[in-house]
């Protein structure tokens, strides 16, 4: 009896050992993230941006209030709260944002728009052998509303298309640190 005592300690202890994680063959403890794409990680070391927001109002209808000096001390706040500093004057990156509306003929009561949001830097580019302005990372949004809800909900979107562009600022900070 002693001896299938032992055999099965013997057994047990092996068992466990085997089972046991090999340090060697461990991974990270965390595993990387995707690869970020070169438009995202161009945001990398951006602390400071100017910020301008156009409005193209409609050819075919009536102006479209929005209120775009409320808008931008918005989007400066959002900034500001993630730690961007937006500053009055362009220096080597501005955010634009561009938004245009268009109504449909056959549905006046509802407006369309497009917004468009670029991040702007200045670049040299070798092979012209040139300082240049140009963008290096955009987001797009766009939507159909009621004329009653145009206001709220297309400022609501820029703010939110803002702060997916923060998200992605920061994800360019993490990764530019490893």
């Amino acid at each position: 009896m002693d001896h299938f005592r032992r055999a099965g300690i013997f057994t047990l202890v092996v068992g466990t050992l085997l089972a046991a994680p090999w340090p060697g063959a461990a991974g990270p403890a965390l595993p990387r993230g995707p690869e970020i794409n070169d438009e995202i990680l161009s945001l990398a070391g951006v602390r400071q941006v100017a910020l301008n927001v156009y409005i193209r109002q409609p050819r075919d209808a009536g102006k479209v209030e929005v209120p775009v000096a409320l808008l931008e001390r918005q989007l400066k706040q959002i900034c500001a709260e993630k730690g961007l500093v937006v500053s009055s004057e362009f220096e080597d990156c501005r955010i634009s944002i561009a938004v245009e509306f268009h109504r449909n003929p056959h549905h006046p009561e509802l407006m369309s728009y497009i917004a468009h949001l670029a991040l702007e830097q200045r670049m040299r580019l070798a092979r012209l052998d040139r300082s240049m302005v140009v963008p290096t990372y955009t987001l797009i949004d766009g939507g159909f509303y009621k004329l009653e809800d145009l206001e709220e909900k297309v400022s609501r979107n820029l703010r939110s298309m803002v702060r997916r562009f923060l998200t992605h600022h920061k994800r360019a900070q993490i990764a530019d640190r490893e």
